[in-house]
């Protein structure tokens, strides 16, 4: 009798172990399907965030590359219905297929909506020729900084974004503009024509002093993620 129940309590011992196997097992699947999870996510911004930066670079390079030539800034047009492979003009045009680029697209997984469709209203989602932006700690306090912008980014490729160009954690809040995207976009632009002239002072906001690239948050009360590349300061 005494035997059989010390193998009695040995089997209930045994299925107790097992069961706490068998949840250890699963807790640590589940986690392992989390971090990976999160890890394929990173890796996506990521390569969102890449592909921005490069079209944004693109454009800054024909830019500089019309600039030297002694084109005033003022001359220097982003015009993708002038984008013309010869013929007057086209030497001033970032846009211009021969010595320029063809119009940068961003991947529409950047994106928290598809851009509008042409003469359709809407400032999100395609990039924007900027010479109305003062920025802090760039150029001199006069001046306006002429920039390329994205606005209606997805938050991961923003954070991305200021982690690689700006040294931010990956998963930091982008820095708050104060303005909402009207704001900052106030002519407004569109598809057809894609360029902003209206002034903003963004000069005193001190959270990123010294970008020359960057991702910020609007003020709206569902914030956009608005993304600048300074081309050239003043």
């Amino acid at each position: 009798m005494q035997n059989m129940r010390k193998q009695k309590g040995f089997s209930i011992l045994a299925v107790i172990l097992i069961v706490v196997g068998i949840v250890a097992l699963l807790g640590a699947w589940a986690l392992s399907g989390q971090t990976n999870s999160q890890s394929a996510s990173d890796s996506s911004s990521d390569v969102l965030a890449s592909g921005l930066a490069q079209d944004a670079a693109a454009v800054k390079a024909v830019f500089d590359t019309i600039a030297v030539r002694g084109v005033g800034l003022n001359e220097i047009v982003y015009d993708p219905a002038a984008a013309k492979i010869t013929g007057a003009g086209s030497e001033v045009n970032i846009l211009n297929t021969l010595s320029g680029i063809q119009r940068p697209t961003p991947n529409p997984a950047a994106l928290v909506a598809a851009p509008p469709a042409v003469g359709t209203a809407g400032s999100s989602g395609y990039w924007i020729y900027h010479t109305g932006l003062k920025l802090p700690g760039i150029g001199t306090a006069a001046g306006t900084d002429v920039s390329i912008v994205l606005s209606g980014l997805r938050l991961g490729a923003c954070q991305k974004i200021n982690d690689r160009l700006n040294g931010l954690a990956g998963n930091a809040a982008p820095p708050a503009s104060g303005k909402t995207e009207e704001a900052l976009l106030a002519t407004p632009p569109s598809l057809a024509a894609p360029t902003e002239a209206a002034a903003v002072d963004l000069s005193a906001v001190a959270t990123f002093t010294g970008w020359t690239a960057g991702c910020i948050a609007t003020s709206d009360a569902t914030p956009k993620y608005f993304f600048f590349r300074v081309l050239r300061a003043q």
